[in-house]
């Protein structure tokens, strides 16, 4: 009956583990780690990993029997093409950032079916290749799916492929399958210990990894484009002034420059001074230094743009639905809201803050929000330019947590 009811077709699925699954295997140096600790355990999982690079699920599922059905941004689902294969192969569409009662609803339904359900419970990709924290409802999600819980985390993937790099890097991947919590446990501990559980199952540090395993990501071009998730120079504190080429890291306004490494980590190069030897502890700086100029600025009630990019392209849409291309042109951000200035000369269009909602970014930098019930859609072709910095001035700006 559970077939009948669910769109993923074993033959297809068996043909491209065969496949995809051996060319991933190979690429990546792909290894598994704890697969005996789910050998006794009760089935149906719902299964919480970290999330990393574009082909978590497809090396997640690698090693799993069975079918995992995995939720999956709807920004995925736009393309007829894309979606067409994407419900084949079971993923479910949900808005990121956004409610979604339908989603829980088609989880709950999967579980109660026997079905593996896949949920990457920080809400979006690392940026800096720690765990960000979990989403807050994701207790509540466990406790209601009454299944055990397993926790895939994935080692090595964040320097195999960062999410602000457009190329993957030669380099080892392992996953280690962990168990959080085994169904039985469920009525007995609060969702402050279900939560608490989960975050510390999940945790996973990649810098404090590779400093163990020392190995080697092989790339030509290490530094590009480092400024999809640095965007604020340690030397001079300038915002959106670095650019990466080939393995140095370099500032457009003062000159300073680092180099970055096939091992993931920054030297010193030549006689500039070396702040931080890897992303994460940038970014934690950077992020202090983002708001401290936010704060600068509301003090001085100064909404001149903090930052602004070229060329951007404006598009709207709704959830799955195509979207729909508005204009090119720039589009900046000040405390105030983000705005978008046509390249053609028409008016330019504002968003204060307290109209934008579910502010996230897409793949490496396209940037998206919410206005009433249209979505808004900042695409910047280049591929090079930072959708980070704008998700982070705006979670500071709008007082919510965001995912330090």
């Amino acid at each position: 009956m559970a077939e009948k009811k669910t769109p993923t077709y074993k033959a297809l699925r068996d043909f491209l583990r065969l496949t995809v699954g051996t060319y991933f295997r190979l690429r990546y140096r792909l290894r598994a780690e704890n697969l005996k600790e789910l050998r006794h355990l009760p089935k149906p999982w719902l299964m919480l990993p970290n999330h990393v690079m574009t082909w978590d699920p497809v090396l997640i599922g690698i090693h799993i029997t069975d079918p995992i059905f995995f939720i999956a941004s709807d920004a995925n689902f736009r393309s007829p093409f894309a979606s067409r294969w994407l419900k084949r192969l079971g993923a479910v569409p949900t808005s990121k950032q956004a409610t979604d009662f339908t989603t829980l609803r088609q989880i709950v339904k999967l579980l109660s079916e026997g079905r593996h359900v896949g949920v990457f419970p920080e809400g979006e990709r690392t940026w800096d290749g720690v765990t960000m924290p979990i989403i807050p409802a994701t207790a509540k999600l466990v406790r209601l799916a009454k299944a055990s819980v397993v926790v895939p985390v994935l080692k090595g993937a964040y320097q195999c492929r960062p999410r602000w790099a457009v190329k993957s890097r030669l380099g080892p991947v392992t996953i280690e399958y962990r168990v959080a919590l085994r169904r039985d446990e469920l009525e007995t501990l609060s969702l402050e210990e279900i939560h608490r559980r989960i975050q510390e199952t999940l945790h996973h540090d990649d810098h404090r990894y590779q400093l163990e395993q020392k190995a080697v990501y092989e790339t030509d071009s290490p530094a590009e484009p480092l400024q999809a998730v640095l965007f604020a120079c340690p030397s001079c504190r300038s915002l959106n002034t670095l650019e990466g080429r080939q393995d140095l890291l370099t500032c457009r306004s003062c000159g300073w420059e680092t180099q970055f490494t096939v091992f993931g980590s920054f030297e010193q190069s030549g006689s500039h001074p070396h702040y931080y030897d890897n992303i994460r502890q940038w970014n934690l700086w950077q992020l202090e230094e983002l708001e401290r100029q936010i704060e600068s600025r509301r003090e001085r009630n100064d909404e001149s743009p903090l930052f602004s990019d070229t060329p951007a392209v404006h598009s709207t849409g709704y959830k799955v639905e195509s979207l729909e291309e508005q204009g090119r042109g720039t589009v900046s951000l000040s405390i105030r809201g983000i705005t978008f200035a046509p390249e053609e000369g028409s008016a330019a269009v504002h968003f204060p803050w307290e109209e934008i909602t579910a502010l996230n970014v897409v793949y490496q930098s396209q940037i998206e929000f919410y206005r009433e019930k249209t979505l808004h859609s900042f695409i910047f072709p280049g591929k090079d330019i930072s959708g980070y910095k704008y998700l982070c001035a705006g979670r500071i700006i709008q007082g919510t947590s965001g995912q330090r």
